[in-house]
């Protein structure tokens, strides 16, 4: 068994690709990272963390991407337990810092555990994810209003809401909230929003193309708009939206502690396919 650290994560993909793509909806989040890694290099303040293990046969059976201050991002296979205190040797010995680790639960959960045994630092479960894929809208019933691209009027308007999304969905203040690449959003038109009466009342990302599929992110309605459909309207729209540009189907995070969110999406045709964990280590 051993460890192989990448600097360029074309190499990464070059090893790992083919089996992340085995279960690509459940590995959307690690395939997009890497796809902005390489499409766009300077994305990221800080040099990522770029990692995979391999078995006796050359087999991969873990892989990391860290891209700080975020968690590191596991999956692993085979032996990953094993693989995993390869993994965390390799870290401590190169004094990586871990702000935390994401992954499936059973592996991120295990890690964590190895984590606290080897650096001695205290691991806190801070949010509980689930998968989603899409590749068919049921859609609901259509509340008063329209659907479109947001454009360069909206973005004062919708930074307010993604700083009160960050805040609501991550616990994240004002000053750990990105607004340059909010804005670059906007104007990629990658934000989309439900608008009634010349008001935006709800919106939704795309993010993370991959190679058969796109995210859908960042939902979000102000408390006084909600439990009037703008929300299912809005991501059921963009996830058409999507699926006829040609993506064979559409990824998407819920909170599991938001049963409300989980039970919307699931109404408009989204499937889970696995639970995430997230711990942040002190």
């Amino acid at each position: 068994m051993r460890l192989i650290e990448f600097s360029k994560v074309q190499d990464f993909l070059a090893l790992t690709q083919d089996t992340l793509e085995l279960n690509e909806s459940a590995n959307n989040l690690m395939l997009g990272i890497c796809f902005q890694l390489r499409d766009e290099p300077g994305r990221y303040s800080e040099p990522p963390f770029i990692a995979a293990v391999l078995d006796e046969q050359e087999q991969v059976i873990l892989c990391a991407v860290m891209t700080p201050p975020y968690p590191l991002l596991i999956q692993g296979y085979a032996e990953s337990d094993k693989a995993s205190n390869v993994l965390i040797e390799h870290l401590l010995k190169a004094h990586w810092r871990l702000p935390g680790v994401n992954g499936q639960k059973d592996i991120a959960k295990a890690f964590a555990h190895l984590w606290q045994v080897h650096a001695r630092d205290t691991p806190h479960l801070t949010m509980s994810q689930r998968v989603y894929e899409l590749r068919r809208v049921v859609m609901p019933p259509i509340p008063e209003g329209h659907f479109r691209r947001a454009c360069k009027q909206d973005r004062d308007f919708l930074i307010g809401w993604l700083v009160a999304f960050a805040k609501e969905a991550m616990g994240k203040e004002e000053s750990s909230v990105n607004v340059g690449r909010i804005i670059a959003a906007v104007d990629m038109g990658n934000v989309y929003v439900w608008e009634r009466a010349g008001k935006l009342v709800s919106m939704a990302l795309r993010q993370r193309p991959i190679s058969h599929a796109v995210s859908v992110s960042r939902v979000y309605t102000p408390p006084q708009e909600r439990k009037k459909g703008y929300a299912s309207a809005c991501v059921a729209k963009l996830s058409q939206l999507l699926l006829d540009e040609g993506f064979a189907f559409i990824n998407l995070f819920t909170d599991l502690a938001n049963p409300t969110s989980n039970d919307i999406y699931q109404t408009i045709g989204y499937k889970p396919i696995c639970d995430f964990n997230r711990y942040s280590f002190d």
